[in-house]
């Protein structure tokens, strides 16, 4: 069976226009399925190598991909519950039933308040009874107090009249031993006047003094012998020989001994000076130091007579005061009795004042404590409606916060959306522009099986038009 086929073409010009759109529509498609396919591999942790070896490209074209391209429409980003908005449904859950403790505790209140105001009548006829064995009780210890008062009088006169007499006998004791203090001063004094011995001058001479003058002298002779060795090897060099270097010599001997002796003689003498000095100042300080003990034992014996007559004088004193004290005592004890029952009237009536005062504060007590139960129930609601204005302003400043995220979200979707569609829009374009180019046409009857048009498919579907200029190009068009 011959089966006849009519095909209708266009312009030549315009077949090669869209036979380069069709070639470069297909590149991209194939690259875009290319380019996913590379992505999703990577994500199951293929290599570039691994990929390349299954997909049949090449290392160089896997390697081109790189992970930020876009092959496929983005996902939908849906933003969370923000910041704000938890925390206002944390506020609400730990909120509910808070109010609770505050009416637990003003329940608590009032019933306190209720025992105080209770038992405030109770407690007034005990501090009643109180005040009246009070006002006893102080009677009685003001008569003892009196009665102590007396009695301490005159234990403190006999002791007053005791210290008196002791006190006599450690004045004349004192005025004893200023006697003889002043007597001891005088004899010391007396072995402090006598004159220097320069005997023991020895004592303060330096002990290195001696080797200190034999040091000087090794020095002297050491540089004698440095000098008479500079004389001979400057005889040697001038060639001058017998009596005038001996001349030299000679004088040098003399200068050395003359050295060496005053040497000798200013250190010896400087150490003989400074330990006569040394021994006058230490003779000197002795004497002074007892000079200075002997007027000192002088001045004590002094004052001991002063304080003996004075100590007379004070002692017969004591014994007038000691007496005086004791009748004062006396009187004062009897006035201490005489007040002790006003005094015992006055605290009875006192304790009954403050029993009453008592009793009125602990109702004013129980009044106010109920005032508290009640404000703590208030608090209770103030509470609840504070907690409710936060979890408000939460949730709106957080739905104003999340909505301005999404929007942030929902606009990069866009763009990376039309970024990925771009591409296909200019294809498109392109395509709806050669659509309506006029056309030329023949006709070519030819005899086949069956075929399908490859080509047919991938025109309807209307993407891009960039390729159709590399069509034209082969065609020689431009």
């Amino acid at each position: 069976m011959v089966t006849q086929t009519v095909i209708n073409k266009q312009d030549p010009e315009i077949e090669a226009y869209r036979l380069g759109l069709l070639g470069d529509t297909q590149s991209l498609v194939r690259d875009t399925v290319f380019g996913g396919n590379v992505q999703k591999l990577r994500g199951q942790g293929l290599s570039d190598q691994e990929i390349a070896d299954q997909l049949g490209r090449e290392i160089g074209d896997v390697s081109g991909i790189s992970q930020d391209q876009i092959f496929s429409p983005p996902d939908y980003a849906v933003e969370g519950i923000s910041e704000g908005e938890q925390k206002a449904v944390d506020l609400a859950m730990e909120g509910i039933g808070g109010y609770q403790p505050f009416l637990d505790q003003a329940e608590t209140t009032l019933g306190d308040a209720s025992a105080l105001m209770t038992g405030a009548a109770d407690r007034l006829g005990t501090a009643g009874d109180a005040a009246s064995g009070i006002a006893t009780v102080g009677q009685t210890g003001m008569t003892e107090a009196a009665k102590y008062g007396i009695s301490g009088a005159e234990e403190a006169a006999a002791a007053a009249r005791k210290s008196t007499a002791l006190a006599q006998d450690q004045l004349l004791g004192a005025g004893g031993f200023g006697r003889q203090t002043a007597e001891s001063g005088i004899g010391q004094l007396a072995g402090t006047t006598g004159g220097f011995d320069p005997s023991g001058i020895g004592a303060f001479m330096n002990q290195y003094e001696d080797a200190a003058v034999q040091q000087a002298l090794s020095d002297i002779g050491e540089a004698g012998e440095r000098r008479r060795s500079q004389i001979g090897a400057d005889a040697a060099a001038s060639g001058a020989f017998g009596s005038r270097r001996q001349l030299r010599e000679g004088m040098l001997d003399e200068e050395i001994l003359d050295q060496q002796t005053r040497a000798a003689t200013t250190m010896r003498q400087a150490g003989f000076e400074s330990a006569a000095q040394r021994a006058q100042k230490a003779y000197e300080d002795q004497m002074g130091r007892g000079q200075s003990a002997a007027i000192g034992t002088g001045q004590l014996g002094q004052a001991g007579a002063g304080t003996s007559i004075d100590a007379a004088a004070r002692a017969g004193q004591l014994g007038l005061s000691a007496e005086g004290l004791a009748q004062t005592g006396a009187l004062q004890g009897a006035n201490l009795g005489m007040s002790a029952a006003d005094r015992g009237a006055g605290l009875g009536l006192d304790a009954v004042k403050t029993g009453m005062a008592a009793d009125q504060g602990i109702g004013a007590l129980g009044s106010q404590l109920s005032n508290v139960g009640m404000n703590y129930g208030q608090l209770g609601g103030l509470n609840t409606q504070l907690s409710a204005a936060d979890i408000d302003r939460l949730i709106t400043t957080g739905g104003l916060d999340r909505g301005i995220t999404q929007a942030g979200l929902d606009a990069t979707r866009l763009t990376n959306l039309q970024n990925y569609s771009q591409p296909f829009q200019l294809y498109g374009f392109q395509s709806d522009i050669y659509s309506g180019v006029p056309t030329g046409s023949s006709t070519m009857t030819v005899g086949s099986m069956p075929q399908t048009n490859p080509f047919q498919t991938a025109v309807g579907l209307g993407i891009g038009a960039y390729g159709a200029a590399t069509g034209a190009q082969q065609a020689g068009l431009f």
